[in-house]
């Protein structure tokens, strides 16, 4: 199942709100964990979000923080804060985003052309 997000500030303070009880150690011990058939069981998804500024990452620490003390909810502080650093080290950087881009689209291009290429990657 592929998870719904809709683009507006409702959506994404409900999402936060369905999040919330889940951010401290629970988040911690299942984050990286397949745990259940959507996927879904450890993450926040709250990205499209805060990708999109639909909220910001002071709100969403700040109503974490408000709920769990700093080390029970320290993990995903630490990814919030992470993905805030590379966001910019990103902005810093646009050709590392765009080399990215050219690499991917040859791969793909190579998958499509090279005989027994596609084979050996859907192996």
């Amino acid at each position: 199942m592929t998870p719904d997000f809709p683009a507006d500030r409702t959506a994404a303070l409900e999402r936060l709100t369905q999040f919330l009880p889940h951010a401290g150690r629970a988040y911690a011990s299942r984050r990286n964990y397949d745990l259940d058939p959507s996927g879904q069981a450890g993450v926040s998804l709250l990205s499209p979000y805060l990708r999109h500024r639909i909220l910001c990452e002071d709100e969403v620490l700040s109503s974490v923080l408000g709920r769990f003390s700093l080390s029970s909810a320290e993990k995903f502080v630490q990814e919030v804060l992470w993905r805030t650093y590379w966001k910019g080290w990103m902005e810093m950087r646009p050709e590392v985003w765009s080399n990215a881009q050219s690499g991917l689209a040859a791969a793909l291009n190579r998958v499509q052309t090279e005989a027994g290429l596609r084979d050996r990657w859907e192996a």
